[in-house]
């Protein structure tokens, strides 16, 4: 089997690249059903200067997809890493074609040098945390969201 490659997500792949990012977003998230917002925006909106939308592709075959990129810090002249999404078919979770993908991943944000990577992990995906803590990530921090405005 050989090594997997990133190769970057075209406007020609809008259909297949929906229907996977689709299924990512119902596994991450139940209940999830997209939107016309997401449906009408969320393709297009990848194409932006220092984000990357790339296929991970083995054997030929189309295995997942990874959102990442470069974020200038909000009030410092740093550059901050961040993954937006990452998946891979559930056929081929198992073996170590994550950690290679993430690897890859992070060698092409380390060339611009930023002062760290940084990554969400859904509540509850332990399979997930045991990837991003065997790469060296740490966790610093939890996210709240004001969902339902009561107030």
């Amino acid at each position: 089997m050989q090594r997997p490659t990133l190769v970057p997500v075209s406007k020609e792949d809008r259909d297949p690249f929906m229907e996977m990012a689709t299924t990512y977003f119902k596994e991450a998230v139940p209940g999830f059903e997209p939107d016309d917002d997401f449906r009408q925006f969320f393709f297009d909106g990848m194409f932006k200067p220092n984000i990357f939308c790339d296929w991970v592709v083995r054997d030929g075959k189309r295995l997942g997809f990874v959102i990442f990129g470069i974020e200038d810090h909000l009030f410092l002249p740093r550059k901050t890493g961040f993954f937006y999404a990452f998946y891979i078919v559930p056929e081929s979770r198992r073996g170590s074609l994550a950690t290679l993908v993430m690897q890859d991943c992070c060698r092409i944000l380390d060339a611009f040098h930023p002062s760290k990577i940084q990554l969400e992990v859904i509540e509850g995906n332990e399979e997930a945390n045991q990837i991003w803590t065997w790469m060296g990530f740490r966790r610093v921090s939890s996210k709240y969201y004001l969902l339902d405005r009561k107030f």
